[in-house]
């Protein structure tokens, strides 16, 4: 039987993801060498109501020159907003290598990747000392993890007292 990290890897793996979204993107005519993060938004942010949730967020905390950490971070949408919009460096983590080699080229079309870096990592066991983060960001990965406790807890470690 599968262990539940590799039905999550294999649930969400695509294979070329950065190729396939680039021929789209041109597809529509938009020039990747003129390319910004809003030219992105409408697959940036693929968890349920996309960039506008990511929004709303936003408006209940104070991100400026903060040290956030995107657990779960897909493609890398929500920490190129932040970065972007709040002047903060995000890192993010993601259990799929795919979606961590995406983000990170995206971020090299929007010309983010000196405030964001991209990490493929178990969120349950953070690659990072403790109080290393301001913020601790995440959007519906926890629905894909059983050990909510263990989750929570690394997520208190990694965060600044």
């Amino acid at each position: 039987m599968q262990s539940s990290k590799s039905q999550i890897k294999k649930q969400y793996f695509s294979v070329d993801l950065f190729e396939d979204i680039c021929k789209r993107l041109e597809q529509q005519g938009v020039d990747l060498k003129k390319f910004t993060r809003n030219d992105i938004s409408w697959v940036d942010e693929f968890h349920v109501r996309g960039a506008e949730v990511s929004n709303e967020l936003v408006q209940e905390i104070y991100l400026n020159d903060t040290k956030v950490l995107d657990v779960g971070c897909g493609l890398g949408g929500p920490a190129r907003m932040l970065a972007h919009r709040f002047n903060c460096k995000v890192t993010g983590v993601d259990l799929c290598e795919e979606y961590i080699r995406t983000a990170r080229k995206l971020s090299e079309l929007t010309g983010l990747t000196d405030k964001t870096d991209f990490i493929q990592a178990d969120a349950l066991d953070l690659p990072f000392e403790n109080d290393s983060f301001d913020i601790v960001w995440t959007q519906h990965v926890q629905m894909n993890i059983e050990d909510k406790t263990k989750f929570y807890s690394e997520i208190k470690r990694v965060l600044v007292d």
